[in-house]
């Protein structure tokens, strides 16, 4: 198993010869400055309480998905929005809260997709087609 300083000095070191279709060009560039701000918003989670902590660990994975994209995503690679909603979170139970697809028009740039749609298809991932809940313990809630 790799350790997690090798594995983070392993993706730093892509920014320097970034994999597949994010070797040259607006790829390329995009693929860098994402793996800089993920690589920030992580030092940055590190320095944070845990009441503000989740925020800079939400925007850092965002710029993951980025990267991944950048990388990985053979058509719409340029992302936007989400991707996800969720209909109530004022809830006594946070870990309860369902999320969905949104409905949305398609983007007027064909080069544009939303976060999770475009992580997805980069990765091979199916999307979601019915709204989801936690899972906690095993048991859905």
């Amino acid at each position: 198993m790799t350790s997690w300083p090798d594995a983070t000095f392993a993706v730093r070191a892509t920014r320097a010869r970034p994999p597949a279709l994010a070797c040259d060009g607006p790829r390329r560039r995009i693929y860098g400055a994402a793996l800089a701000q993920f690589d920030e918003l992580l030092a940055a989670s590190r320095a944070s309480g845990p009441a503000s902590r989740p925020l800079t660990l939400f925007y850092a994975l965002s710029q993951a998905g980025r990267a991944i994209a950048a990388a990985h995503a053979p058509d719409a690679w340029r992302l936007h929005r989400h991707g996800l909603a969720m209909s109530d979170l004022d809830l006594d139970d946070p870990l309860s809260v369902r999320i969905r697809r949104p409905q949305r028009r398609p983007s007027k740039n064909p080069e544009r997709v939303d976060s999770f749609a475009g992580v997805a298809q980069a990765t091979g991932s199916p999307l979601i087609a019915q709204p989801v809940r936690s899972v906690r313990h095993g048991r859905r809630y």
